[in-house]
């Protein structure tokens, strides 16, 4: 039972840091350009090009954590001890 919980749990943290690694750079860059067109009075050009680049850093960002937790995972699975081993002890 607590093997479940916590295994949902983990998913649960992963997915939810999937997407803030996407939508921080990409809100960010939002607001920048909202600014840039609004109180800059730049045009549109300026709101567009940000949220581009936005989406595209935050998509960057998202498959960079993704790649560096299953490398971290892949590791942690290699030296963990195996259930073989422990039965012959």
């Amino acid at each position: 039972m607590y093997k479940k919980f916590f295994n949902f749990a983990y998913v649960m943290t992963f997915l939810s840091q999937v997407l803030f690694s996407f939508a921080m750079p990409f809100g960010f860059l939002w607001l920048i350009g909202y600014l840039l067109h609004d109180k800059a009075k730049l045009g549109k050009w300026s709101l567009v090009l940000c949220i581009v680049i936005g989406a595209l850093i935050g998509v960057y960002s998202m498959f960079h954590y993704i790649i560096t937790m299953v490398d971290w995972a892949s590791k942690e699975e290699r030296n963990a001890p195996s259930q073989s081993k422990k039965d012959t002890k």
